[in-house]
């Protein structure tokens, strides 16, 4: 009869530290489990899978250009990255994201212990965007509120009303699901389209003019655009 299997020390340290953080009212397995995961990586990949937390998405362009940046050669290549558990591809444009609890857990570890950094790197990566890709308008009014730089609220406001004017209700949405992601707001739900066989342009005024119109827009309609999300 073969003897029991034993955890080396190293793991069993490992799993008593984990049920440890687990006896609590508020612990949450998969945040815990990422944490710890993320902890066993070598430094470097730490430290691109903590930048890799920043963006919505990112791909090769915004990883190399951006994300390694002053990695040099310790970065991990693109390549082997995008294949962490960590990681997962996004179908709809073939970007790459952090799953959920890895995300989750390294953005609060942002916020928490390095607040200055945070809103540094979401300033550059705004920057980033609007150099590089000036479409992607959700993308820098994401990373402008994290940054809580002075100039989201107007950029956000001109880039609605631009929009709003051409009848773009897909940009509409996107701006609006932005602010409801990040500030933690519902939102986006006075826009939601009921096409009820009106046309398209009743439907637009009924749904946006619940939003108010440039000329009647105060800034306290817009009070839940917050410079210090959750």
């Amino acid at each position: 009869m073969s003897e029991p299997r034993t955890l080396p020390p190293d793991k069993r340290e490992l799993l008593k530290a984990i049920l440890e953080e687990l006896d609590t009212p508020d612990a949450d397995l998969g945040h815990v489990l990422a944490r710890h995961r993320a902890a066993q990586r070598p430094p470097f990949e730490q430290e691109m899978l903590r930048r890799a937390a920043l963006p919505r998405r990112f791909d090769e362009a915004l990883y190399r250009d951006l994300l390694a940046d002053g990695l040099g050669p310790d970065a991990p290549p693109f390549t082997d990255f995008i294949h962490l558990p960590e990681i997962q591809r996004l179908p709809r444009d073939g970007g790459y994201c952090l799953r959920d609890d890895t995300r989750t857990m390294l953005r609060a570890a942002w916020r928490r212990e390095q607040r200055e950094a945070w809103r540094q790197w979401h300033r550059r990566i705004a920057a980033y965007l609007s150099q590089q890709r000036p479409d992607d308008t959700a993308g820098q009014l994401f990373h402008l509120v994290l940054a809580h730089a002075p100039e989201a609220l107007t950029f956000f406001v001109e880039r609605f009303d631009a929009a709003d004017a051409r009848f773009d209700l897909a940009t509409c949405f996107s701006l609006l699901a932005v602010l409801d992601e990040v500030v933690g707001e519902r939102v986006a739900h006075a826009f939601e389209p009921r096409l009820d066989g009106s046309s398209d342009l009743d439907a637009r005024s009924a749904h946006l003019g619940s939003f108010g119109s440039p000329s009647t827009r105060s800034p306290s309609t817009l009070r839940w655009i917050s410079f210090e999300p959750p």
